[in-house]
């Protein structure tokens, strides 16, 4: 086995864990956006992970519809919120209208962060409720997402 699974993760996962989804995320395709890194994992699951201090914009959110649009077929999304940043109001109403993207699951690690994300939550439209999800744990996040059909 790799000895870099052996180290210590960081920003908390811990080894458990991300050997655990190391069958999701092997072949994994990195990419950077001018605001985020973007993971396209197998199983039909891009990671999105805005960098730190971002006010995410409308135009980063088009950023990434346009990364989404380049790939084959639509994809889930899971933002992890590692990071500290915000959304600006449009960013916010736009960030689920791309039809590349089907179901979105939201990591918060801290007390504030899952603050922030339930308030990101409440400025979607009701219409997408069934299609996002906060979670406090990235494995559960990727397996609730590898479990949904792809649109």
């Amino acid at each position: 086995m790799d000895n870099a699974f052996r180290q210590p993760y960081p920003y908390g996962y811990d080894t458990p864990n991300v050997l655990k989804s190391v069958a999701l995320i092997e072949m994994a395709t990195h990419q950077r956006l001018s605001f985020a890194s973007v993971e396209v994992l197998p199983r039909g699951i891009v990671e999105l992970t805005v960098n730190h201090g971002v006010d995410v914009s409308r135009q980063m959110v088009a950023e990434l519809h346009g990364f989404l649009a380049a790939l084959e077929q639509a994809h889930h999304l899971l933002v992890n919120k590692i990071n500290a940043y915000s959304y600006s109001y449009e960013a916010q109403q736009t960030l689920l209208a791309s039809p590349h993207i089907g179901a979105v699951a939201l990591v918060a690690y801290s007390r504030i962060s899952e603050v922030s994300v339930r308030s990101l939550l409440l400025s979607f439209p009701r219409s997408t409720a069934n299609r996002v999800a906060l979670f406090q744990d990235r494995e559960k996040a990727l397996e609730w997402l590898a479990g949904l059909p792809r649109s």
